[in-house]
């Protein structure tokens, strides 16, 4: 064995009224890496990836990781534990500061128990005392590594098993590379050793004393032979690589995939006991995953992100949300999660379109085909507000309201149409449809009031607050009758003051003929007629002529004001 290596080196309702669904995208569009990489291999290449991957983890998850207490992408409050055991491992680490390695190491397995725990810290604790007795103190850094070695491999491991928890070792004595070089960082932190971990694709070890002997503590060989990938997830990496930016478009032209690929997935980093702890959760996701236990895999990349925030974990976080999301039917709150958390993964290939499909279908399910509105509203409440990002927030809230909307209107329940096809409209003023329903909704609302006023009153409130609603025919032509009709009641009141005041306000709104306004043509003719014959009894002929050809103006082929103008020549 080469001197300071120090290890074990053996194999181990009607068409005109009835409105469609929105044009834009309802159904969700694919999660362009996952569909890139596991879709597109066999199931045996899938097997081959897990064993690898499982065997040692794939251990440089690092580029460019980040302290957690900083990061956005997972917050403690939502992480999912698995035992009681595991929560309170997690609470007295992060909210109490007792840093206790053993039981964060201990808490990946979900059976493990404080009596357990306390057995196993015990036999630990016992251990280290033996370390730091005099006897192990005399010893020079090389031999004092040696000996601490040589005896946690004959106290602990028996076996070398690839995909193992560290309880493992205190119970049948198996490990793997992960587990046994927690347990010697454990031992040698609390005997004040320095040391780094190393890690990289498929090994993970030790370096003890590092300024000075370099004492290498090898728990295992790293795995014999090699695993190749195919060209296609090499390529879909590099693809990812550079959508993410974490290689510029100069090296994405310069280098070829393989130098790429090579570069960034097998590039070796330095990790600390907590971010081992956060491969440990890594390699049970990574299991899990490879079983299609998507949620549980999920959860576990949670935790291992959360206590080692890195790009490579967060990449199989992202892959676990998309497979959920792949393959649920919305039918539990609880997926609105998974939509609000991958909104923040927007540096692993999701993307703006990849959620509003995601709502869109949950739209499709839940709204239309299920008729649930008490589901909709919850997913639509908790997403929208765990969303920070507000143009996305108005896309989610656009489909919301207009689909509301539309669902209201069909069921001709028009007032609760109104107040949601106004949200839509105001979020997309310029939308045709939104427009289209929103004015369709007033229109129905109010079309029928007997109080022409009201109705103008309340017309002129939804045109001072959207002004361009004038330029919609429908609503124009409501508030146009409206005028009109109101103008020949005051006639017909011998309000004659109030009569010729809205005849002004009619011709100043609509000051030339439009031939989409024809609902209003009969509006118009007893409007005029009744101008007409006011002066007409008074006897001015001459005023009462105007009139009638002011109203042909805007209905020139009406037989009642041609007949009533042949009358009066």
């Amino acid at each position: 064995m080469p001197d300071g290596v120090i290890g074990n080196t053996s194999d181990s309702g009607s068409e005109e009224s009835r409105f469609e669904p929105w044009s834009g995208n309802l159904t969700k569009t694919p999660y362009p890496f996952w569909n890139g990489i596991f879709t597109r291999l066999n199931p045996n290449m899938m097997k081959k990836i897990s064993i690898i991957l499982i065997s040692c983890f794939i251990a440089n998850v690092s580029l460019f990781a980040e302290d957690s207490e900083s990061d956005s992408l997972v917050y403690y409050h939502e992480l999912t534990f698995s035992s009681q055991f595991e929560e309170e491992a997690f609470t007295h680490f992060f909210e109490l500061g007792n840093q206790d390695y053993i039981a964060l190491f201990l808490s990946v397995n979900s059976d493990i128990d404080f009596e357990e725990f306390k057995r196993i810290n015990k036999s630990v604790q016992t251990q280290i005392l033996i370390y730091n007795s005099p006897h192990y103190q005399k010893y020079k850094e090389t031999k004092k590594i040696k000996k601490i070695y040589n005896s946690v491999h004959e106290n602990y491991f028996k076996k070398y098993v690839p995909n193992t928890y560290f309880t493992d070792i205190f119970s049948t004595g198996e490990y793997n590379c992960v587990t046994a070089t927690a347990l010697y960082g454990i031992i040698f932190d609390k005997l004040k050793i320095p040391f780094t971990i190393k890690e990289s694709f498929s090994h993970v070890f030790l370096i003890a004393y590092p300024n000075s002997n370099s004492v290498l503590v090898e728990t295992t060989n790293p795995l014999k032979g090699y695993f190749v990938f195919n060209s296609q997830f090499k390529s879909n990496y590099v693809d990812y690589l550079k959508t993410s930016k974490l290689v510029s478009d100069e090296e994405y032209k310069n280098e070829s995939t393989d130098e790429l690929f090579d570069e960034f997935f097998y590039k070796e980093k330095d990790v600390n006991l907590k971010e081992l702890a956060g491969l440990l959760y890594y390699n049970k996701g990574f299991e899990l995953l490879g079983e299609k236990k998507y949620k549980d895999a999920f959860h576990q990349f949670e935790k291992s992100y959360f206590l080692y925030p890195s790009d490579r974990i967060g990449f199989f976080l992202t892959l676990s949300a998309a497979a959920i999301l792949d393959e649920c039917d919305y039918s539990d709150i609880k997926y609105a999660d998974y939509i609000y958390k991958i909104v923040r993964y927007k540096n692993f290939g999701i993307n703006d379109d990849y959620i509003i499909g995601s709502f869109g279908q949950i739209t499709h399910e839940i709204l239309v085909s299920q008729s649930n509105n008490q589901l909709y509203d919850q997913f639509y409440k908790k997403i929208s507000e765990n969303i920070e990002d507000e143009e996305l927030v108005k896309e989610i809230s656009f489909i919301y309201n207009y689909e509301k909307g539309r669902i209201c209107y069909n069921q001709f329940k028009y007032n609760d149409a109104l107040k949601y096809t106004e949200k839509a409209f105001d979020i997309k003023p310029n939308h045709a449809d939104a427009q289209s329903l929103f004015v369709m909704s007033v229109i129905s609302n109010y079309s029928d009031l007997n109080d022409p006023q009201e109705t103008i009153e309340i017309l002129n409130l939804y045109s001072d607050k959207h002004p361009g609603l004038m330029d919609n025919f429908r609503f124009a032509q409501l508030k146009y009758s409206s005028i009109l009709i109101l103008c020949y009641q005051y006639f017909c009141l011998n309000d004659i003051d109030k009569a010729f005041e809205y005849l002004d306000i009619f011709e100043k709104a609509y000051p030339k003929r439009d031939e989409n306004f024809v609902v209003i043509e009969q509006f118009i003719v007893n409007a005029y007629s009744s101008a007409s014959a006011f002066y007409f009894v008074k006897g001015n002929y001459s005023e009462a002529r105007k009139y009638l050809n002011k109203g042909l103006e805007y209905v020139p082929n009406n037989f009642e004001l041609k007949n009533r103008l042949r009358v009066l020549k």
